[in-house]
Formats: structure tokens, sequence, C-alpha cells
């Protein structure tokens, strides 16, 4: 994790140069937001989705005006994707500890060196929030399918929807998890009823 700090942080504020058109905009929102201006979708910039700047309202009111009061929001949803990815791992192979700790800490590792989950987490647009809560809400599919409870149900239920106001594309995940359910074999499926 403090690796993948460092790479999200170094210089912010000067790499990439400038802000571009969207981060702007959401800084602009968070200073709605902290004026009184609730919404459930900001109308700037053909639309958003509101997560992302509820987000950075905190950040926007001790560094207004700044670029790190925009981005560094972004920098560290990237860093918490590392622990979420050690999450997903384990609980995709909850039967063998080792391969799930093996499967968590690669895609950990992967993601905190790799090029291009770098470079989008060092820009303050509201894509950063989908990798994060999506990746949680199949965790939480996975512990819930497997040993199901009424809190797992309502934890992956109140993950899913809550991905939907992180980025457009979340709502492709609508078909996400019907198809994820037909391949339940039928008695996971009846107990999960």
């Amino acid at each position: 994790m403090a690796l993948t700090l460092l790479l999200r942080t170094w210089e912010l504020d000067r790499i990439p140069p400038w802000l571009w058109f969207d981060e702007a905009g959401n800084g602009l929102d968070a200073r709605e937001l902290l004026q009184g201006q609730f919404r459930l979708f900001f109308p700037r910039s053909l639309g958003k989705e509101p997560l992302y700047n509820y987000l950075i309202t905190p950040f926007v009111a001790a560094w207004d005006g700044t670029t790190l009061a925009v981005r560094l929001p972004a920098a560290l949803l990237g860093v918490l994707m590392v622990p979420a990815l050690y999450i997903a791992g384990r609980a995709l192979w909850q039967d063998n500890r080792r391969q799930g700790s093996v499967a968590g800490l690669t895609a950990a590792c992967l993601w905190a060196i790799n090029y291009w989950p770098q470079s989008v987490n060092r820009i303050g647009l509201r894509v950063n929030t989908l990798p994060l809560l999506l990746t949680l809400a199949i965790a939480a599919w996975l512990l819930w399918t497997r040993r199901p409870d009424r809190r797992r149900a309502i934890f992956f239920g109140a993950l899913t929807a809550l991905t939907l106001y992180t980025y457009l594309a979340a709502r492709a995940t609508l078909f996400l998890w019907p198809l994820l359910w037909w391949t339940l074999p039928v008695r996971r499926r009846q107990a999960l009823r």
C-alpha cells in the first residue's frame, strides 16, 4: 500500500500538468456541495454520478482551488484497491486460503505497479470510484453466495447499489449480477432466495 501511495501521489500537483476540464468541473461541483446544494445527479459536463463529488468535497474544503484537492481522493481510492483486491482474491478461493492469498497479493501487486491504474489514479475523475466499489461488491457476492446470511446479503446489496453512483459504465453491472446468479448451482440459488 505504501508503494501504491508513493506512485500515485509523487508530484501529484504537477504530474500530469494542469487540470482536465472534467477535473475542474468536479471541483466546482464540490464547491456547490459546500454551499449546501446537494444532488443525486450533477448536470455539469453532460451529467455525472455523484459519489466522487461527495468524496472530494472535504478535500476541496481544505485546499480549494488546488490541483491536489481533486486529485488526492482519486489517488487514495487507488491505494484502497490494494486491500480490496486482496479481499477479492481471498473470497474467490475461500476453500484454499493459500491460493486465495497468493491470488490476492498478485492482483494487488500488479495493480500497484501497472501503468494504467497509476495514470488514471493520478487524474481526479469519477471513474476512479468504480473499480474499488465493483471489486468490493464482487467480493461481497462471493462471500454471500458461499455462506449466505442476511448481513452478507444486505452488505452485497448496499455495495451494488452504491456502485451505480460511481460512473456511467457501472450500469452494465445490472446485467452482471443476473448472469452470475444463473451460473450458481440450482441448490445454491434456492438457498439464497
